[in-house]
């Protein structure tokens, strides 16, 4: 009986990395938000994030996962582009960060802008 609980034990904690792999995939990067921004009605803390996402054109779903905090899942677009790494680009409107694009090898993760949004006070990179 305890070898049998020791095995399932192993096996749990081997295929827990293998598990994470599948659910977050392989496109995974981390990206710096220097601030404090919103997606939407969502808020995100500055800090540093594990971006990973699932789909392709239209029908993204961005995963960002901060050490010690639950993880934000939001609707983008993705857009194949030659880019060199990681970066972020937010938005002032209203007086409120918000966040545009993310920028990862390969490509460009974009995020709606809230209705009431189409001119923008400045631009930050």
């Amino acid at each position: 009986m305890k070898r049998l609980l020791g095995f399932a034990l192993m096996c749990a904690m081997f295929s827990t990395p293998l598990f994470a792999a599948k659910l977050f995939g392989s496109k995974g990067t981390t990206v710096t938000i220097p601030d404090t921004v919103t997606v939407g009605f969502t808020q995100i803390a500055a800090g540093e994030y594990r971006v990973t996402y699932e789909g392709s054109g239209a029908a993204v779903k961005v995963t960002l996962l901060k050490s010690g905090s639950s993880p934000v899942v939001l609707d983008a677009k993705f857009v194949e582009a030659k880019n060199n790494g990681p970066s972020v680009t937010t938005t002032t409107v209203n007086g409120v960060q918000i966040l545009q694009e993310i920028d990862i090898k390969g490509g460009i993760l974009l995020f709606d802008a809230p209705q009431g949004a189409n001119a923008p006070q400045g631009a930050d990179k």
